[in-house]
């Protein structure tokens, strides 16, 4: 049996072989470019396709370009080779005579845009497509103060050009209509005008403001010449095709033609169209880390708690300066009436002016004492808010750039959305066509794509967001955009980056690894060691308070005395008579309160309230702390496990998204189900990218709490904290 499957094989295709036969085809196009090569492909392609169970072999074997030459010659020429069966052109010229071909080849014009106004003979395929340049005239019609609008068109007759011309012109706007070419094109853009470009060479589209992406158009009129080939070989299939549906290729827009001639479509129409040639901008290099760097080199913030250490500093000489020797220069002047007593019974001169220079030095004061303790306190309270503040600062700088990391992701999932629903439409649109969908269907995808360039849209502002927000945390001008790391190159700066999975062999290397970060936290703490510091200040200045009882202040003087500066006048300017005018005297001051009202009793009571009041915040400080620190370590945990799950549901969810897709272009499922599918596929990528961030996100978090950043850790710092942990892990097995 076997063996009699394979003789009748055999047979099939050795008849196959002998009744087979080659179609050799030549083609003409304008030049040699991508274009031609491209449509080559696209065409050979079509015909294996297609041919591939009607005997026929087609095979194009004759390639020649117009460049400067005559189509009619070139056709006439190329008619003469008895070795080919047909001719395909693809060009913008037009044929001058059919009754000139030759009757035994069959002829193929696929790129028409409108009727043949002569009788084409039966060996000829003419194929056109009306053209419909509403949308884009409508769309560049939004564009204010234009006034004119240049339409470049291929494979019309200067008679069809004008009549178009006429169809689309308005009192609003003149329309002028010629043949596409790149001088035409080239003439607008000096001119500042915008173009619409219909052709199928894509090598115009950028020297057009706006055109049709004639991709999908070009494979629907090579299908369309080739089903006729058929039909001309075999007498097989539908009659001969001449005219199809209008061109309905998507919309572009050259964002380079229209910064040059200074359009710009409104926000409102550029979902309708996909943009071509963006500008490119030459973005600064920004990592993380030199992000960070410049940020505390710049910050505000930091500058003005780094200016407020300084004047910290100032105050602790200005509160020493009091422990060192004062020198002061003095001077009196007594005026007195000559009627007083004083002046009368010869007591006192009736004008004098005396001066002395004093020298003190306090030997010792409790209060002098207590108040440089207080100033280098409150100096290391601000030290420890400097670096508080430097945490903060590497914490939101870098949650920032993680933020803008996250919604660059989301921009290209979005996008990718984006270009999916509109490919869909094309297929909607398609099934509506031949009877296997409903209009329903259209709308609905229409009603997404509306949703999912909303979404782009928003997504693109929070950029712009984040990124004005980071801008404003370097102190860098608001505007100024960056390219940034990936994200794998981050992953690696921190020290949490390395046994994560060691974290989930049991509860208790997890508390231990817990504990170990709260204790360093405490210790770590700023904001701790503030209170800390006011808890000893209040304490000294409590026992200041106590000893200013039994402790007096002591200050030594010496003073040296000149009287009478000024030669005294007036009544007994001689006073004293026997007295000298320049004297020294020398002496020291004791200052013991004994009974102050009460005021060292209470000013004591007082600040053993305020003592036990900021025990209190230092406890409630501490819980607060400890339990921030086990709410970030369990959502790092929880957010090690969610980036694998939502990757694993992300990778299904694209899996079911292709199968679902497949089926919905094959008509086999309705849109309801491809949008579920469509929908879920989104989603999923979304968390799944959210889900990184946060990860890193929550480690910046941990960080935070802990006191101390790998970002700005040496390599040895890190080295070290990461070999304390793990030998913590090591312990639970």
């Amino acid at each position: 049996m076997r063996r009699k499957i394979l003789i009748l094989s055999g047979l099939i295709f050795w008849s196959f072989c002998i009744f087979s036969k080659d179609l050799n085809i030549g083609v003409i196009f304008d030049n040699n470019s991508n274009f031609s090569k491209n449509t080559k492909e696209i065409l050979q392609r079509e015909l294996d396709k297609d041919f591939s169970k009607t005997g026929y072999i087609p095979k194009i074997v004759k390639i020649d370009y117009l460049d400067e030459n005559n189509l009619d010659h070139m056709l006439k020429e190329m008619g003469k080779s008895k070795e080919l069966d047909s001719i395909f052109v693809f060009s913008s010229s037009k044929v001058g005579n059919y009754k000139d071909l030759n009757r035994n080849k069959l002829y193929f014009f696929p790129l028409n845009f409108e009727k043949s106004q002569k009788t084409v003979p039966k060996n000829v395929s003419y194929i056109y497509g009306e053209l419909n340049l509403n949308k884009g005239i409508e769309i560049i019609k939004q564009i204010p103060e234009v006034s004119k609008i240049n339409i470049a068109v291929s494979n019309l007759s200067d008679n069809d050009i004008k009549k178009l011309e006429e169809k689309y012109q308005n009192d609003s706007v003149k329309i002028n209509i010629q043949k596409a070419t790149k001088e035409f094109l080239e003439e607008s853009e000096r001119e500042n005008i915008p173009t619409l470009l219909a052709d199928c060479e894509k090598s115009l589209d950028k020297y057009a403001f706006m055109g049709y992406d004639m991709d999908e158009e070009l494979g629907k009129r090579i299908k369309a010449s080739v089903l006729n080939y058929i039909y001309f070989k075999t007498g097989q299939g539908i009659n001969k095709i001449e005219k199809i549906t209008s061109p309905e290729g998507e919309l572009f827009y050259n964002e380079e033609i229209g910064i040059q001639i200074g359009c710009n479509l409104p926000l409102s129409v550029i979902q309708e169209v996909s943009v071509i040639n963006k500008k490119k901008t030459e973005l600064k290099k920004l990592d993380l880390k030199t992000a960070v760097e410049i940020g505390l080199k710049n910050n505000l913030e930091i500058l003005k708690k780094n200016q407020d250490l300084t004047t910290s500093k100032y105050d602790v000489n200005v509160s020493n300066s009091y422990r060192l020797p004062q020198l002061s220069a003095n001077i009196d002047g007594t005026f007195l009436d000559k009627k007083s007593n004083d002046v009368v019974f010869n007591r006192a001169q009736q004008n004098s002016a005396k001066s002395y220079l004093q020298l003190s030095q306090v030997i010792y004061s409790e209060q002098l004492n207590t108040n440089v303790y207080l100033s280098k306190l409150a100096m290391e309270s601000r030290r420890s808010d400097l670096e508080q503040q430097k945490l903060d600062i590497i914490y939101y700088i870098s949650s920032t750039y993680l933020n803008i990391l996250q919604l660059n992701a989301q921009l290209k999932i979005q996008e990718s959305n984006y270009e999916v629903l509109k490919e869909s439409l094309k297929i909607a649109n398609i099934n509506y066509k031949v009877g296997s969908g409903g209009v329903q269907d259209i709308y609905r995808l229409e009603s997404s794509i509306s949703e999912a360039y909303s979404n782009t849209v928003s997504v693109k502002n929070q950029i712009k967001q984040s990124t004005i927000q980071l801008n404003t945390y370097l102190d860098l001008p608001k505007n100024q955009q960056y390219s940034y790391e990936e994200l794998e190159n981050i992953s690696r700066y921190f020290v949490f980056n390395r046994n994560f999975s060691s974290f989930f062999v049991n509860s208790k290397k997890n508390e231990a690894v817990e504990e170990f970060l709260l204790e360093g936290a405490l210790k770590n703490s700023n904001n701790l060691n503030i209170i800390d510091n006011e808890i000893k200040g209040k304490k000294r200045e409590y026992s200041a308070a106590g000893r200013e009882r039994i402790i007096p202040k002591i200050e030594a003087f010496a003073q040296y005395n000149k009287d009478n500066m000024i030669e005294p006048w007036g009544e007994n300017k001689n006073y004293p008579p026997n007295g000298e005018n320049e004297y020294w005297q020398a002496g020291v001051k004791i200052t013991l309160p004994l009974i102050s009202g009460g005021e060292i009793h209470y000013k004591r009571k007082s600040l053993q309230s305020e003592i036990d009041s900021l025990n209190y915040t230092k406890k409630i400080t501490e819980s607060q702390l400890s339990q921030a620190v086990s709410q970030a370590f369990n959502e790092f945990l929880t957010n090690y496990i969610q980036t694998y799950t939502s990757k694993q549901a992300a990778e299904a969810a694209a899996k079911n998204m292709k199968i679902v897709k497949n089926l919905y272009s094959n008509g086999s499922i309705d849109i309801t189900d491809f949008l579920d599918a469509q929908n879920n596929a989104l989603s999923q990528h979304l968390e799944n990218t959210i889900k990184n961030y946060s990860l890193l996100n929550s480690i910046l978090k941990l960080e935070n709490l802990y006191g101390k950043s790998s970002l700005t850790m040496s390599q040895d710092e890190k080295e070290q904290l990461r070999n304390q942990v793990t030998s913590i892990l090591k312990e639970y097995k």
